[in-house]
């Protein structure tokens, strides 16, 4: 026999927390269209939390409110299991877009989760709820349909292999975060650039000609990835100087040191340096070395350094040999 006033502690104490869910809960729906669609996630988990306690409560809860409008007690349990289990799947599709896809893709790496990864999580969330609800609600076997959404799903994979590949890659791209945009990176042995865009398929780098490279994330992810503009490092740039064998090393070097800080263009932590490297075919070889901390500008600062070395050694009255150049990337540090 079903009553309609509760009349023990434990229906009394489901009355109370019935009476909180669904203010809470129409609160929640009201804050969701003041703000315009915020406030989703605890919404549907307010809606999950008050129809799992008006199935608890059914009992008394049915008799009292329900009666004219469910045919039956076992059918307002159904249907308050099945809001219940939907409503927690959308409160999951919401935990998932605040922390991963807005929080740690949008918020921490700056980037936008790709679309494919956000529909797939999406719908593989939704069609779990059908399925749990086909099964524990309404008691239906699902073996048949989940070995079919399991083939499609095998299906799909393959189809889309290349596709997802490339997605995963740009994941653990995002999560190892060796570039950001702006960024001099060299990638394998393609040309050196910046980077100026990274989609879940692609990252697009200009190069000092101003060409485009669009570089898919699969091979980003599969070389190595050389960042010239990274905060901690600073950019070494080498020099080797062969003028004539008629003065003593320590003169020219201290030429050189002199010239290098008076230029204004290296940095002083660490400071340049010039060493003696050999004699050969009577000149001598000097090897000089100095940092600087913005990449983009390499180029220019070499042509600077190498005019003010120029003419530095043509007012010693030091006669240039052969010269060649060579790069590596240092901690400034």
């Amino acid at each position: 026999m079903i009553h309609m006033i509760p009349n023990t502690f434990i229906e009394v104490l489901q009355l109370a927390i019935v009476i909180v869910l669904t203010i809470t809960a129409l609160s929640e729906l009201i804050a969701v269209i003041a703000a315009r669609g915020h406030g989703l996630l605890n919404m549907g988990l307010q809606l999950a939390a008050l129809a799992a306690a008006l199935h608890i409560s059914r009992d008394w809860v049915y008799g009292l409110a329900f009666q004219n409008i469910f045919s039956s007690q076992a059918h307002f349990s159904e249907v308050m299991l099945t809001i219940s289990m939907v409503a927690t799947g959308f409160g999951v599709d919401q935990l998932v877009r605040y922390f991963i896809w807005e929080g740690h893709f949008s918020r921490v790496h700056q980037i936008k989760a790709p679309g494919l990864l956000v529909g797939i999580v999406r719908v593989t969330i939704y069609v779990i709820c059908v399925l749990s609800v086909l099964q524990f609600v309404y008691g239906q076997t699902i073996t048949a349909l989940a070995t079919l959404s399991g083939a499609l799903a095998v299906v799909l994979g393959l189809s889309a292999q290349t596709t997802l590949g490339e997605m995963f890659a740009g994941i653990a791209i995002a999560v190892s975060r060796p570039f950001h945009i702006g960024d001099w990176v060299k990638i394998g042995d393609l040309e050196e650039g910046e980077v100026i865009d990274q989609t879940w398929r692609t990252v697009r780098i200009r190069t000092r000609d101003k060409t485009v490279m669009n570089i898919t994330n699969r091979i980003v992810a599969e070389r190595p990835v050389k960042n010239f503009s990274h905060q901690l490092h600073g950019v070494r740039q080498s020099e080797l100087i062969a003028v004539s064998n008629v003065l003593e090393p320590a003169v020219v070097e201290a030429v050189l040191i002199k010239a290098l800080m008076a230029s204004g263009l290296v940095l002083a932590d660490p400071g340049p340096n010039v060493l003696f490297k050999r004699v050969y075919e009577g000149l001598s070889e000097f090897g000089v070395s100095y940092s600087i901390a913005n990449y983009a500008e390499r180029v220019i600062i070499a042509d600077k350094i190498w005019k003010i070395i120029h003419a530095t050694l043509r007012d010693n009255k030091i006669a240039f040999g052969l010269a060649e150049r060579r790069l590596e990337v240092i901690n400034s540090k």
